[in-house]
């Protein structure tokens, strides 16, 4: 009685193999498409280690951050945000993510600390049409913090 595995025929690779005696080749679609990439989102992941996004930098429309016993640190001080609102959702488990932004930017930050913080700051731009930064999210055993700065005097200078 032949089995599943048996082609019929003694070394012969079965015919859900692509092969003949002595060849086999993995069965595989004819055509392998993949999503574009999507320049509306992104993603920073730290899992037992750390990631940093600062400096002159362009987040994008969406940002996903996931720290897993690891740290993330997000300085919009200097970042090209886009017009409108950038929104960034968050997952830290036994991990962290600092959060830096300038005092001209609106900020509204509404998250969950589950045997953690999550800091739920909020900051007013003096101008009513400045960018706007929208934090969600849950801490489990972690941390987020979102703090207001300025940037160091020396860089302030240097742009003049």
């Amino acid at each position: 009685m032949a089995d599943a595995r048996d082609s019929g025929t003694r070394g012969e690779a079965p015919a859900a193999l692509g092969g003949s005696r002595g060849e086999v080749s993995a069965a595989r679609p004819s055509s392998v498409s993949t999503p574009p990439p999507d320049e509306e989102s992104g993603l920073v992941i730290a899992i037992m280690g750390g990631s940093s996004r600062k400096g002159n930098w362009e987040p994008p429309a969406r940002l996903r951050v996931f720290a897993l016993m690891g740290g993330v640190d997000l300085d919009f001080r200097e970042a090209d945000l886009l017009e409108g609102e950038t929104v960034v959702e968050i997952v830290a488990l036994m991990g962290g993510v600092n959060i830096v932004v300038p005092p001209d930017i609106d900020v509204q930050a509404d998250g969950t600390g589950f045997m953690g913080g999550f800091q739920n700051a909020s900051n007013r731009a003096p101008e009513p049409d400045a960018p706007r930064l929208r934090i969600s999210g849950l801490a489990v055993m972690g941390g987020v913090e979102v703090k207001v700065k300025k940037l160091p005097l020396r860089t302030r200078l240097r742009e003049g």
